[in-house]
């Protein structure tokens, strides 16, 4: 059996305003700013907005029935994400999903968290340890 492959290509640049950054691929662009703390504007989406909404978007579609082929009708969804961490450091902190998914109980909204946690590519690559691959190229003047 052949594995999919899924290739993602995202170019980073920066801009002639420290500390914003301009980011983009497979037709989009988004505009981005470091944190205040940390030489940036703090106006448009931040890193932890970027992961944030990546969990986010995840969990509303797997929520309103992406993964159940079976499923009749997709079900209405709202998610507000909330991120907590220490100011100056590095690491993520913790987030919390406040889902509301309409006429489902208590023991399907348990199945569909298990659902989501076991299709997230993006809850899973965050707590995961996964290798990183960086390489630096100079481009001399």
């Amino acid at each position: 059996m052949s594995q999919m492959i899924t290739d993602v290509r995202i170019e980073g640049a920066t801009t002639d305003i420290a500390g914003r950054f301009l980011i983009g691929g497979d037709g989009f662009q988004i505009v981005t700013d470091a944190t205040v703390g940390k030489g940036g504007r703090g106006v448009a989406a931040g890193t932890s907005h970027l992961i944030g909404g990546a969990l986010v978007t995840c969990a509303l579609n797997v929520f309103r029935g992406a993964v159940e082929p079976e499923l009749s009708a997709f079900r209405k969804v709202r998610i507000n994400a909330r991120f907590q961490r220490v100011e100056g450091q590095s690491n993520l902190g913790s987030l919390h999903l406040d889902v509301a998914i309409d006429s489902v109980d208590q023991f399907e909204a348990d199945r569909l968290r298990q659902l989501y946690l076991e299709n997230c590519s993006i809850y899973q690559a965050l707590t995961a340890t996964r290798a990183l691959d960086i390489t630096i190229s100079s481009h001399p003047s």
